[in-house]
């Protein structure tokens, strides 16, 4: 590439500036594309080493225009210490890179213990565009909760360890909150109000996080979009379900759902175990889309779930899908099922004698070997 003098890039900037905006973002998101294309390039053959966010997040820094910068550092993922590093100095003296991040993950496995909570905290209130925030694997600090979550439409806790507080700062002020696997430092949660959420992901691992996300189910109002997976049975959200358009129950299922008149999609799941309580779930009439997971154990005959298939058979006008989950099986427990078609029979357990129940249901089954997901049924 030919050099440029300084006047020359003050004339070109200049021009640019001058474009339209319609054309400078044409203009920009062609720059982009193409240099995305030629930094994959180089990390396919080697060329450079790290990964293509680390690398677009270099490329950034060295263009003077903010424009840029908030077209590139939109979202932005960091699991490399020397890039946090990197990324913390430059939202310190940069302020184009604050202003054109929205959506920030830090990965703390790769941090390598250079994660400081106040530092973040000042680099936070920086980026004042930030929407949504993810924290994954990372100690996290309960000094201005407020000031890191305040703005946010969506924040995450993964496997993180923080102390309740923090969460209920989070379940406070932002519209969608997800927590998932994490150590919380204290178990009791202190809730004043009833909580209007867009979205709520609350994903339990263990007895006590199960029971206080159970808690802050209580606690819910209303809500657009649930996911629960592992929460103490016989939950219950403090207002009701109206207003879910959509819900995914799992490993721990409510007491009962109210009206279902809102909802575009309802998936509950569990072990055969429960089957009969997630069976008094399966709403009656209902003519949108249901999906209903199975987790299958050893010697659960397929005619053994016949009223899973009569209560879904109630659904004339529904989409129906059903999903069997066969695993925790030792090899001589296998190679028994492969020898006596287990799996072919699952596919074909809605033909009750000469009848087939519920015969458009999309039937799916998946042999894993993948290790038994927490509980709490």
């Amino acid at each position: 590439m030919p050099y440029l003098t300084r006047g020359v890039q003050k004339k070109v900037t200049a021009r640019y500036s001058a474009l339209p905006d319609e054309l400078r973002h044409k203009i920009m998101k062609t720059a982009i594309q193409s240099l995305e294309q030629d930094l994959t390039k180089e990390l396919l053959y080697g060329l450079r080493k790290g990964t293509l966010s680390s690398a677009m997040y270099e490329y950034a820094l060295a263009f003077k225009l903010d424009m840029f910068r908030q077209h590139v550092l939109d979202r932005v993922a960091i699991e490399d210490g020397t890039l946090y590093t990197f990324f913390l100095q430059s939202v310190r003296e940069k302020p184009g890179v604050a202003l054109g991040l929205t959506c920030l993950t830090l990965r703390g496995h790769g941090l390598h213990g250079q994660f400081d909570w106040t530092s973040f905290v000042e680099a936070r209130k920086r980026i004042r565009r930030l929407t949504s925030l993810s924290l994954i694997d990372l100690d996290v600090g309960e000094t201005d909760a407020i000031a890191v979550a305040q703005g946010l439409k969506t924040i995450c806790y993964e496997r993180c360890t923080l102390t309740t507080g923090v969460l209920t700062v989070a379940m406070t002020i932002v519209p969608s909150v997800r927590a998932k696997h994490n150590t919380y430092l204290n178990t009791h949660i202190t809730l004043t109000q009833y909580l209007h959420k867009q979205s709520i992901r609350l994903i339990a691992n263990s007895d006590s996080e199960s029971s206080l996300y159970a808690t802050i189910l209580s606690y819910i109002h209303s809500v657009s979009s649930l996911v629960v997976r592992g929460v103490k049975a016989g939950w219950q959200l403090g207002g009701g379900w109206d207003g879910v358009q959509a819900m995914l129950c799992a490993y721990g299922l409510p007491r009962q759902i109210g009206s279902t008149s809102t909802m575009r999609h309802i998936t509950l799941g569990g072990s055969d175990t429960v089957m009969h309580h997630l069976i008094t779930l399966i709403p009656r009439g209902y003519d949108k889309k249901i999906t209903i997971g199975i987790d299958v154990g050893f010697g659960t005959a397929p005619e053994m779930l016949a009223p899973i298939w009569q209560a879904l058979n109630q659904l004339s006008h529904a989409s129906v899908r059903v999903k069997f989950n066969v695993g925790g099986r030792t090899p001589g427990q296998i190679e028994m099922e492969n020898q006596n078609d287990y799996i072919p029979l699952l596919r074909t357990s809605n033909r009750q004698g000469d009848m087939l129940l519920c015969p458009d249901a999309n039937i799916q089954v998946y042999r894993t070997m993948m290790p038994l997901e927490y509980r709490n049924e």
